[in-house]
């Protein structure tokens, strides 16, 4: 036989931008050996595309699936819209460096990701690796070294600037987490301890990435009233730093502050046009997921979870938090929306028929007016869906030439233990929804120029130079998807449900889902950049 495999009469629409030709794909091992007419072709495996797009495999720019996938390596939520690779370690949330008792302060923060709900074995990238390929994945993975990690193995949970031994100290965490194959570095500055840090620190951070090829991922200082500045000081930092940026899940949250959008993406392409290199993510909904301590008062977290709980516990502490959240109205100058936060998960002795319930619901469940459910919610380790920005904004962020779609969600299946409560409906719809509502239906962008945000534009950003295109000598990773039919079914009220329209999944040449039904090949692997 020619070949392992031929897909054939399918639209090559091959990731680069360009429009889409009839084509068949021809696959050997895990490599695309040729894109041409094979009707005289021989392979030991067929596949009719007819009527069906043939495209890269589509890359999760923004995901957290550093624990699911090691809880559970089908990943079918992530399967089932197409995705061949997930990037990890985002929002400065890594599993690594891990160091002495840091690995308990560690856990703790990442708890709501599943964190505790695995054996960590590893103390570093390379560590985390051999365990990701030991066990295999039906994805692959690449991964970011995160601020918290790094500060957390450094310095502890301090709210301070560190001393020149412990910056020299995260300066080289950096660069071995670089040279063992990290694609960048992620900060998380709305985020305990990440969010300590100043801009100084981060540009002496950023500096090592940018000397081994790497970029900044930024999860912003973005509270309400700082948002513009938010993207000043990410330009900065990259701008000193000399590397480029991805700015993380770039939406604009409270009602009174969407009108900055505009003003926003004009800075970035000034800012371009000058030649600073930056990109940014953006999940096709109007509602973010995060713990509700992160809403929590920046002092009140400096020392990680157990300390925050320790001072939820002492009535003069909690009464203190309290009315500075009440001050806070919110963020900014709106008061708090009680009904736009939506809970996902809870651990004991929170109950677990609150998740999918608002915080204004809870707080009339239990009694208390809905400022005190949020510190109770906080207690039982909450997570939440906030719902504060606009899909107008969305749809721009979308269309931008800069713009890539990212989930920000995690790779579960549903009825495993990787899947936590009620979660974001982005966990098992964000790329059927981009390709199905926002690009189908809507029209808001052509569909090769849809797929090249989703294939080849995070590939290179991440110098996956093998992948992230439909063309010989590239590694098979591919998505064949009916463009008529592709659909996201989860929703806030009912999330738990798969995407359709996929038809077939390959990652190195090995089908992860044929035909609709998923198979048991874990192929995928931990990336490394270049």
């Amino acid at each position: 036989m020619e070949f392992d495999l031929i897909i054939r009469n399918g639209t090559v629409i091959d990731g680069s931008g360009q429009p889409g030709v009839a084509a068949d794909v021809g696959i050997r091992g895990d490599r695309i050996a040729a894109v041409d007419d094979l009707a005289a072709a021989t392979a030991a495996q067929t596949l009719d595309a007819t009527g069906k797009v043939v495209s890269p495999g589509f890359i999760d720019i923004h995901t957290h699936s550093d624990f699911t996938l090691l809880l559970d390596p089908h990943g079918e939520g992530m399967v089932r819209q197409g995705v061949t690779t997930n990037v990890i370690g985002n929002c400065s949330l890594g599993c690594y460096p891990v160091r002495g008792e840091g690995r308990e302060a560690l856990q703790e923060t990442l708890t709501w990701l599943s964190a505790a709900d695995v054996e960590w074995d590893w103390t570093d990238l390379e560590g985390y690796r051999r365990r990701f390929n030991s066990q295999g994945a039906a994805l692959n993975v690449a991964s970011l070294v995160g601020h918290t990690a790094i500060r957390t193995a450094a310095m502890g949970y301090d709210q301070r600037a560190p001393t020149a031994d412990e910056l020299t100290d995260m300066q080289r965490l950096v660069a071995e987490a670089m040279e063992q194959g990290a694609v960048g570095m992620s900060v998380g500055l709305t985020y305990a301890p990440s969010g300590y840090a100043d801009t100084e620190e981060l540009v002496s951070l950023a500096a090592v990435v940018g000397q081994y090829g790497g970029f900044y991922a930024a999860h912003q200082r973005v509270d309400m009233e700082t948002q513009y500045e938010a993207r000043l000081e990410t330009l900065e930092i990259v701008r000193r730093a000399g590397l480029p940026a991805q700015m993380s899940h770039n939406n604009v949250g409270g009602k009174h502050f969407w009108h900055l959008l505009p003003e926003i993406l004009d800075l970035l392409d000034r800012e371009t046009a000058r030649g600073i290199d930056v990109t940014f993510d953006v999940y096709p909904y109007d509602a973010g997921m995060s713990t509700t301590d992160q809403v929590m008062p920046a002092w009140a977290q400096e020392g990680g979870a157990t300390a925050l709980l320790d001072r939820l516990r002492d009535p003069d502490t909690r009464r203190t938090i309290r009315e500075e959240l009440r001050e806070g109205r919110g963020r900014g100058p709106e008061p708090w929306d009680w009904e736009g936060i939506r809970v996902t998960d809870v651990e004991a002795p929170g109950d677990p028929a609150w998740s999918g319930k608002t915080v204004g619901q809870v707080a009339a469940i239990i009694g208390v007016e809905p400022l005190e459910a949020l510190l109770v919610l906080t207690e039982c380790r909450a997570a939440a869906t906030f719902h504060l920005q606009n899909l107008d904004n969305t749809r721009l962020l979308m269309q931008h030439p800069l713009g890539m779609i990212g989930s920000d969600g995690n790779a579960v299946t549903i009825g495993e233990p990787s899947l936590r409560g009620r979660p974001h409906p982005r966990f098992f719809g964000t790329f059927p929804r981009n390709l199905g509502t926002f690009v189908r239906d809507e029209g808001l962008l052509p569909l090769p120029e849809a797929i090249r945000k989703i294939t080849s534009a995070p590939a290179q950003r991440l110098g996956l130079r093998d992948r992230g295109l439909v063309a010989p000598g590239r590694v098979a990773d591919l998505t064949v998807f009916d463009p008529d039919s592709i659909t996201d079914h989860a929703t806030f009220d009912n999330p738990l449900q798969y995407a359709s329209g996929v038809d077939s999944v390959l990652v190195a040449g090995e089908f992860v889902l044929w035909q609709g039904r998923t198979t048991e090949a874990l192929p995928g692997r931990a990336l490394a950049r270049g």
